[in-house]
């Protein structure tokens, strides 16, 4: 790891410990096609590895458009707010499978956060350029797989999620490329790309890693339905259809000046594969005349919970959370107002940020206020009922920095640990 990466950790000490294969080149083309679709399947249960307590009930939040500081707030009224590391990625931010620990992408580094050892380690690089694209923990949450991008290439890799061992490379394609990771239950990381096919044009492709006997082969055929990716919350409880959106805020307007954006419906394929193959023609889970849609959360009782952004040329005051069941309207669960974004218009503002606990029985939002300059988050039943406030940052000193808020404190994501 570079020298500025240790340098970081080691002014950070004080709050947080830090304790601290073989690479693949080919082309997509260069790898025996497995059946294609057909992909991903809820998470089977597992077995979770030891941990020293139970998990910690607690908040991840990520505050500051340029601080983009992470920070863990705890939910059972024992401890303040602690900050874990700053200049972190807004996503992916993943917790593991038992809710103890917490996968980012930092300054240089894939990092995973322990939230009941308040230790971090470093489990991958990222160069200078670089982004993590995307990441899943194993089904038994011990190891990782992710993808990271750099100038030229996209790359997965997989990783003990301890950090005890050097990342091995398992797929770099060339930029532009889609590629992602999945699982098999028995702890083999699975890469999954597009490539040519046998007769042309584009179709999935499925790599596979084992790393006991260290090895890769194509998955075979009657492996391919096990491919599944534990962190998926837009797909529904039976595996067999996914929620999207189907636009982004820059292209959602359907007509003059109002922007809606619906959520998109697929089956159990790879959602790129997908999109490549349905053309023009795709099928739509909600669409609301002047809502902008995005991160649906498909619950385990087939409720979908998505937020929403109001048009203001056309839905003014009908942001918020809203949720619903395939071939209903969707109700508005909760309203709260985006963050204007400051000085573009056509940059889309700070939706509210949201999370479901593990048991799915309650949500959990922020509300950012520039004008008070202060941030709250509200925790509130599923079922509906009284918001209750559980966090407001502190309130700035008058002579601070006329961004500070902004830079500092605004919340842009936040997810349940525990």
């Amino acid at each position: 790891m570079n020298a500025r990466r240790a340098l970081h950790w080691l002014a950070v000490a004080g709050s947080v410990a830090l304790f601290g294969g073989a690479a693949l080149h080919m082309r997509p083309a260069d790898t025996p096609s497995a059946p294609a679709a057909r992909l991903i399947l809820p998470t089977p249960s597992a077995s979770t590895p030891e941990v020293s307590s139970a998990p910690l009930p607690a908040l991840a939040l990520i505050q500051g458009l340029k601080a983009r500081r992470l920070v863990l707030l705890p939910l059972n009224g024992a401890g303040t707010p602690l900050e874990i590391d700053r200049g972190v990625q807004v996503w992916p931010l993943l917790p593991s499978p038992d809710g103890t620990r917490l996968l980012y992408g930092s300054a240089g580094a894939v990092m995973v956060f322990n939230a009941n050892a308040q230790r971090a380690n470093i489990v991958g690089e990222l160069p200078a350029g670089g982004r993590l694209l995307g990441a899943q923990w194993s089904p038994a949450g011990d190891a990782v797989a992710y993808v990271v991008q750099t100038e030229r290439h996209a790359v997965a890799s997989y990783a003990p999620a301890d950090g005890s061992a050097l990342p091995v490379e398992l797929l770099r394609v060339p930029v532009g490329l889609d590629v992602d990771v999945g699982w098999l239950p028995d702890g083999r990381p699975v890469v999954l790309y597009l490539g040519l096919g046998a007769a042309g044009g584009l179709e999935p492709h499925y790599r596979v890693y084992d790393p006991v006997a260290r090895e890769f082969t194509a998955l075979p055929p009657d492996e391919a339905e096990q491919v599944q990716q534990p962190w998926a919350p837009w797909r529904s409880p039976d595996g067999t259809q996914q929620v999207y959106a189907a636009s982004t805020w820059q292209n959602a307007r359907f007509r003059g000046a109002c922007r809606t954006g619906p959520l998109g419906l697929a089956d159990d394929s790879w959602l790129p594969a997908y999109s490549l193959s349905q053309g023009g023609g795709r099928p739509l889970a909600f669409v609301v005349e002047g809502l902008f849609m995005d991160r649906p959360t498909w619950l385990q009782d087939g409720r979908i919970l998505f937020r929403a952004i109001a048009d203001s040329a056309c839905a003014r005051g009908q942001s918020g959370l809203y949720i619903g069941r395939l071939g209903e309207t969707p109700s508005r669960l909760v309203a709260v107002e985006p963050d204007p974004a400051p000085d573009d218009t056509d940059r889309a503002p700070l939706g509210v940020a949201y999370a479901v606990d593990p048991a799915q029985t309650r949500v959990v939002w922020s509300e950012n206020d520039s004008v008070a300059r202060r941030s709250r988050v509200y925790v509130m039943s599923l079922a509906g009922g009284e918001a209750r406030a559980i966090y407001y940052t502190s309130p700035l000193l008058d002579d601070a920095q006329p961004f500070a808020y902004r830079d500092q404190k605004i919340i842009l994501y936040l997810v349940w640990l525990g």
